[in-house]
Order: structure tokens, then sequence, then C-alpha cells
């Protein structure tokens, strides 16, 4: 399932070397990956500019001088939240590219079971036997193991043991 938030916005002022500003909780979950990343409006609309070149973009979120009263931040999250999603879904090269934005790059995934960019899942194993199901343990139990019998007769058509 692809989905993509902006959870909340919070002030940054403890860093010495810049001003303080607001950043953006962006939560996006693409094919069973998962990331959460804060990003400032401004990287945002260098986003904007940079999509804006090869797609067709909706409106973006206005700047405004001074915006840090709590409504306008709600505002402008809607909107930005509203602008990414709009892009996510436009198409395959445009999710690519937010996704290197946000850091969750269409890169290999080392191994994890991942569906296709469109949520879908492929094909994939649905179970796999770490022993072979037909040796049977050995067991202190003259009672025959059900499970193996049923998995038998379920997809071989095998009489129960």
């Amino acid at each position: 399932m692809n989905d993509l938030h902006i959870l909340n916005f919070r002030l940054v002022d403890s860093i010495p070397t810049e001003k303080p500003h607001y950043v953006y909780t962006v939560d996006v979950q693409v094919g069973g990956r998962h990331r959460c990343v804060e990003k400032r409006y401004s990287q945002f609309h260098s986003l904007h500019r940079q999509l804006r070149k090869e797609f067709q973009t909706p409106s973006f979120p206005p700047k405004r001088v001074r915006c840090s009263q709590p409504r306008l931040l709600e505002q402008r999250r809607r909107g930005l939240e509203l602008y990414l999603r709009t892009l996510f879904q436009q198409s395959a090269s445009c999710q690519s590219q937010i996704l290197t934005f946000l850091g969750l790059p269409k890169a290999s995934t080392h191994g994890m079971c991942t569906g296709n960019m469109d949520g879908s899942m492929g094909h994939q194993p649905v179970f796999i036997y770490r022993k072979d199901p037909y040796m049977q343990p050995d067991s202190k139990s003259d009672l025959p193991d059900v499970v193996v019998s049923g998995m038998l007769m379920a997809l071989y058509d095998l009489p129960s043991l």
C-alpha cells in the first residue's frame, strides 16, 4: 500500500547557526518500506520548482511573510500534503522523484518482501518447508501429525496418514 501524510509541524529554534523555522513531518509508506522525515517549506518549494519543469503540477501553497500562526501553519500543512499526495499518484517517475526527495529511493530493498509501486503484490511464495514434510519426526506419541497430514491432503490430494 502506498501512502503519504504530513503528520504535523514543529518549530526548530535550537540550531544556533540558523534562524528559527518550522519543519513538517512527512510520513511515507511504499511497498513495505516506511520513512518519516522532516522538511522545511523551502525544501518543498525547491522540489516544486524542479518538478514543474517536467510535470504538470497542482497549485503549491503560497509563501507567507512571518507565517507563525498555528491556523496558517495548519493550512499550509494541509496544502503541502494535498500537493504531495496529488503528485505521488500522478506517475511512476514523479513518484520516484518524490521518494528520492524524502530519502526513500526506489533502489533495492535488501531482501525485503515488497509489492509493486502501485501497491499490489507480485508473485510471492506462500510458504516454504524447512524440512522434508514426508519425514516424520520421532514422536513419543502414537497420534498422527494432523498439521502435516492436513497439508499433504490439501496440497497433493494424498489420503490421510
